[in-house]
């Protein structure tokens, strides 16, 4: 039984390999991106309108303004939570606990 050589070559480099490998935001916060799921987001899209709601005869602005901020400012405070956690164990705070990071971000 004879096997294909073309399945045993090795892959043409691509053109990411030329320049050195894939670098940028997706190569850094890779591991962190990916740890923000459809229920984290959903979770915080869910208290921003809540918060929206308790908030709303408070301030003058419409409702869809009010809300636009607090989804906003939940969104930046989600992804500066998750950072936080995966940033101390990529800088090699590993003595660190992931909370206490994660805590001094939202404060």
């Amino acid at each position: 039984m004879t096997s294909d050589p073309a399945l045993h070559e090795p892959a043409a480099p691509g053109p990411l390999a030329a320049a050195g490998g894939p670098s940028g935001p997706g190569r850094r916060f890779g591991g962190a991106l990916r740890a923000l799921s459809h229920g984290s987001v959903g979770v915080t899209l869910g208290f921003a309108f809540t918060v929206a709601l308790a908030l709303n005869p408070i301030f003058a602005p419409p409702f869809p303004v009010v809300l636009g901020r607090t989804v906003f400012v939940a969104l930046v405070c989600l992804l500066g939570y998750t950072l936080a956690g995966h940033g101390a164990q990529r800088l090699g705070w590993r003595w660190l606990p992931p909370w206490v990071a994660q805590a001094a971000a939202l404060m």
